[in-house]
């Protein structure tokens, strides 16, 4: 079974494609989009059939059936065989496959098919078929990684993104306290999930009324897993933003009732993303905690507070969780500054570091994978793509992933954010695409984007 033909039999759980029109219109333009051929098209309307029904069209059921038995269509006919009589769960065998990473899939592949079916989703709003996101909300909570402005209505706190050169290539190019020259990671997730506008940061004005029911994003650059990590910086504490999601529960009752919230937060797709400033801005120059934790331990620490955070959103209603793996500390720019005596490569003792802590956040996924019988949990593994563009990044089409796009390194941003102003000449590169890090920590829209596509498995199994 080839890799389109599993992208598209996913996508015949999304309510627009149960048009029989729909379906039509992306068939064609996938197959002149060069991603499927013409006989396979074939296999696409009887996967369509089997999955709706369609009663109200026998002669197009009987034709598809026909043709495929015909031969038209590069099929085994005990395969067609048995999907015609319902011998074969090819949906769930499928979807399982997809999970377990045994179809070998092609990353881009999947997403430029699912950004096309999004596409033609909203293009046919008009002819009465509404697009739905795969999921009714997002609840972000982590660092910059995931911060979209939240430190910008924090006075006291010492990293923000509310100055150029950071938001150069977002909408309208301006700085919305997003740690990168455009989108996120979890901005390119939502817009993958079908969402046309982004969870909006929780203490913005923006975080009321009926924008609540797209959920929310408590995201705080410098907040990390150990509270004492982003008391240091002024940031919002993983504490406080599970205390602003139980203050956001309220809202959103109070908006959408009951009933209804109850609904949205069961369904919702919850992401945690955090951590890397538990080493890189607290136990790699805390004399004090590294003295009493070495590396093992100190994982063990933070994990520890994961799956306690983790299982506080299961009581208060969350069903599906992912959890980003640690990055490969060592080959982030500043990391290498600061760590990597002279030398242009990863710090290798940091990437285990990171490696360290990733099996044992495993560990404890599966663990509460095996808890909670109803609960989707999955790891968003960023490690290894963003380690692939560092120490490979021309085989991804990027020609630079030592150097920062924009210069960083004045006093007040340290080594980590660009230097305030830093918008032409040398103080910043001519084409952040071609960079896979923005600043010293962060990477660009494009290596964004590279990561996004990584988690696609991930994705689906906690949305199917």
């Amino acid at each position: 079974m080839d890799e389109p033909r599993q992208v598209l039999l996913l996508l015949l759980h999304r309510p627009a494609w149960a048009h029989a029109s729909m379906w039509s219109k992306g068939t064609v333009l996938f197959m002149h989009q060069g991603l499927v051929d013409r006989s396979q098209l074939y296999w696409l309307w009887l996967l369509y059939i089997r999955h709706y029904r369609c009663s109200s069209s026998p002669e197009l059921n009987s034709m598809s059936a026909s043709s495929l038995m015909r031969g038209e269509e590069d099929m085994q006919r005990r395969l067609v065989v048995k999907l015609m009589r319902g011998e074969e769960d090819m949906q769930r065998r499928l979807v399982v496959k997809l999970m377990r990473g045994e179809e070998d899939m092609q990353r881009r592949l999947v997403v430029k098919l699912l950004g096309l079916s999004l596409l033609l989703s909203l293009a046919t709003n008009g002819g009465g078929v509404q697009a739905q996101p795969l999921v009714p909300a997002m609840i972000l909570f982590g660092d910059s990684t995931i911060d979209v402005g939240n430190n910008n209505y924090l006075p006291g706190a010492v990293f923000k993104a509310n100055y150029a050169p950071y938001g150069d290539n977002f909408r309208r190019h301006r700085a919305t306290g997003r740690f990168s020259d455009g989108k996120i990671v979890s901005d390119i997730t939502a817009e993958s999930l079908g969402f046309v506008s982004y969870a909006p940061p929780y203490l913005s004005p923006l975080a009321s009324g009926k924008n609540l029911l797209a959920g929310a994003n408590f995201g705080s650059a410098a907040s990390s897993y150990a509270d004492d990590t982003a008391a240091m910086y002024d940031a919002i504490t993983l504490s406080q933003q599970l205390k602003y999601y139980k203050e956001y529960q309220t809202k959103l009752a109070a908006v959408a009732g009951r009933r209804k919230a109850r609904s949205i937060l069961a369904d919702a797709l919850y992401v945690v993303s955090t951590g890397t400033g538990d080493f890189l801005q607290n136990y790699y120059h805390n004399a004090s905690l590294s003295a009493r934790y070495d590396v093992p331990r100190y994982c063990d620490l933070l994990v520890g507070i994961f799956s306690g955070f983790a299982a506080e959103l299961y009581r208060l209603g969350a069903r599906r969780i992912g959890v980003t793996s640690m990055p490969p500390l060592g080959c982030l720019p500043a990391a290498i500054r600061l760590y990597g005596k002279g030398r242009p490569s990863c710090v290798r003792r940091l990437n285990g570091d990171a490696a360290t802590f990733n099996r044992k956040l495993n560990a404890t996924v599966e663990a509460l994978a095996r808890r909670h019988a109803d609960l989707k949990i999955a790891i968003f593994d960023i490690y290894t793509p963003l380690l692939a563009l560092s120490e490979a990044p021309a085989a991804q089409g990027f020609s630079e992933a030592r150097k920062t796009c924009c210069r960083t390194g004045d006093k007040a941003t340290r080594v980590y954010l660009c230097n305030p102003g830093a918008t032409k000449g040398p103080g910043m590169c001519r084409n952040a695409s071609s960079y896979v890090y923005f600043d010293g920590v962060h990477p660009s829209e494009a290596a964004n984007a590279f990561i996004a596509e990584s988690m696609t498995s991930a994705g689906i199994s906690l949305i199917f």
